[in-house]
């Protein structure tokens, strides 16, 4: 080996040992750069996204997880008519009908043409035996849409709460007239018959 590849040979060896240090520096330094930053929060969640969560939460039967995520999802998005009807039948699955109410009336002062927060509010008020608004709600759910035939369906019961077996048995129809198959629509009517 001649003198100059000798030279070449310790200064490639010296520029890799060189090379060496400075990446072992950067991940020294990276190390303690991580470590001496404040701890990072996760990703705040779109209200869509804690919304589709709720969903899947309440699917898999965790009420409760799904209430969170979906009161995270209204403090970040109060206009939604979607996330307070979804509180509002939360609230009435655990059979807090106040709670359920005060979500109904929030998406009311957001759209007062809503027919069913109508028809849910109206039926809250029928669990709380307050018969009267329910029935007054009931009526504007179905002035607003006349299609529904589940209003019809739980303004007929209400109706029977209140002993009125002839108006009754007319939503009882109007709902059989919007599904045909409306079993437990058929059988209410079977057993005014």
């Amino acid at each position: 080996m001649t003198m100059f590849q000798v030279i070449m040979l310790a200064v490639t060896g010296f520029l890799a040992f060189k090379v060496y240090e400075h990446i072992n520096g950067l991940e020294d330094s990276d190390t303690v750069n991580k470590e001496s930053l404040p701890p990072q929060k996760p990703a705040s969640f779109s209200p869509e996204v804690l919304e589709e969560k709720a969903d899947k939460a309440f699917e898999e039967g965790d009420i409760e997880a799904a209430k969170k995520l979906l009161e995270e999802a209204y403090a970040k998005e109060k206009n939604s008519i979607d996330i307070l009807n979804k509180l509002g039948f939360i609230a009435s699955q655990e059979e807090d009908y106040k709670t359920a109410i005060e979500y109904a009336n929030l998406a009311l002062e957001i759209d007062s043409e809503d027919s069913s927060v109508y028809g849910a509010l109206a039926s809250f008020y029928r669990h709380e035996k307050a018969f009267e608004k329910s029935q007054e709600h009931f009526e504007k759910a179905i002035v607003l849409d006349d299609s529904n035939e589940f209003t019809h369906f739980n303004y007929a019961n209400l109706l029977l709460d209140m002993n009125d077996k002839k108006r009754a048995k007319v939503h009882y129809q109007k709902a059989l007239l919007l599904k045909p198959d409306f079993i437990q629509a058929q059988f209410e009517l079977d057993k005014l018959s």
